[in-house]
């Protein structure tokens, strides 16, 4: 018996940009380690939400986060 060559169709799901991060996204989005952003959950430093035993952190808030702690230029 000859299998045939033909495969199922695979449905194609938009891609979109997830709003909540779990904790080792969030790091990487903030270009810093999972330990540093565990320090800024710890002191109340940056917005979360906890879900069980895992962080859970929305774009927005991290976006914000970025913004508030630029350092600005002298000059």
């Amino acid at each position: 018996m000859a299998r045939s060559s033909k495969k199922a169709a695979v449905p194609v799901v938009p891609a979109v940009a997830p709003r909540a991060l779990n904790i080792k996204e969030a790091a990487a989005y903030l270009c810093c380690t999972v330990w540093f952003l565990r320090t800024l959950v710890w002191g109340r430093k940056i917005p979360y939400l906890q879900l069980g035993h895992s962080y859970v952190f929305d774009v927005a808030d991290l976006n914000r986060f970025l913004d508030n702690n630029k350092v600005a230029v002298s000059g």
